[in-house]
């Protein structure tokens, strides 16, 4: 059984969705959702005082993903989604796949979302400007997206050269599965540029990340995905670009900004393992 990450892995109760790999009956899900709730009645019941703030329950399907079963978790311990897997393989082959979080964008399409932003004023550790209008993609450039512009050009990831052939879309497999809609990690900026070039868009500024962040902090509708740290077109020192996190909730406009970073250009893995959006001309 694979485990893959989806979004919001950090937001309260943890999501952990069990895929069959054929249609099952309600009664084997049922059953395994019981087998589900007993391992954790059992941990519970083994370790009481790492257990006492966890709160547990399933859910049998839904009308986007008939054939799972969806178990949430309020404050897992650390290290025990992989010892559930553990039990999980033993006693359920059929289950092929475990996705933490909640699914990404469900747009089938390749095409970029785009969002408009109005002019504004953004004020980064007490420093001001002023933000044109502009477009900007919704989502970090995805999979998918990327493996286009690949095909097109025959273009190969900075990290394949560091690391080995096809390093950065393998590893994305297996972190985060063959979804084309979910963003790729670990570009480098060289990557983003090349993509940049091929497509006719551009980087942000670190203010027009800025703003389309506490834009979309501002819209309680907006579904947001976290994506990571975005390259910036901003410099940052020697063959250096802020990196900045996000989505984030609103910050106070006088709040030290925490959320960027000076990257190397050749950077690509670790925590750091950095995504990128796009403007639109």
């Amino acid at each position: 059984m694979k485990i893959i990450t989806d979004n919001l892995t950090h937001i309260e109760p943890l999501t952990l969705r069990f895929f069959f790999d054929k249609s099952t009956s309600s009664k084997v899900r049922q059953g395994f959702a019981t087998f589900a709730i007993d391992w954790f009645t059992s941990q519970e019941q083994v370790d009481p005082e790492k257990w006492r703030l966890c709160e547990y329950r399933y859910q049998l399907e839904s009308a986007d993903e008939p054939e799972v079963v969806t178990v949430y978790c309020e404050l897992m311990p650390e290290g025990e989604v992989e010892q559930l897997a553990k039990a999980v393989r033993l006693q359920f082959p059929q289950i092929k796949e475990l996705r933490l979080g909640e699914p990404f964008i469900k747009n089938k399409s390749l095409d970029i979302e785009w969002i408009e932003l109005p002019a504004r004023e953004v004020v980064i550790n007490k420093q001001r400007y002023l933000v044109s209008e502009f477009s900007i993609s919704f989502s970090a450039i995805t999979l998918g997206q990327f493996q286009k512009f690949m095909n097109n050009t025959e273009h190969q990831p900075r990290p394949d050269s560091f690391t080995r052939t096809g390093y950065t879309v393998e590893t994305q497999l297996e972190r985060y599965g063959d979804n084309p809609q979910v963003p790729l990690f670990g570009l480098t900026y060289d990557d983003a540029i090349a993509y940049c070039k091929w497509s006719g868009y551009r980087l942000p500024t670190d203010p027009e990340l800025r703003s389309f962040f506490d834009h979309t902090a501002e819209l309680s509708e907006l579904h947001h995905e976290w994506s990571g740290i975005n390259w910036t077109s901003t410099p940052a020192g020697t063959e250096q670009f802020v990196g900045r996190d996000g989505p984030y909730s609103p910050l106070p406009i006088d709040a030290e900004d925490s959320c960027t970073k000076p990257l190397h250009k050749d950077q690509y893995e670790l925590m750091d393992a950095p995504v990128f959006r796009v403007i639109r001309h």
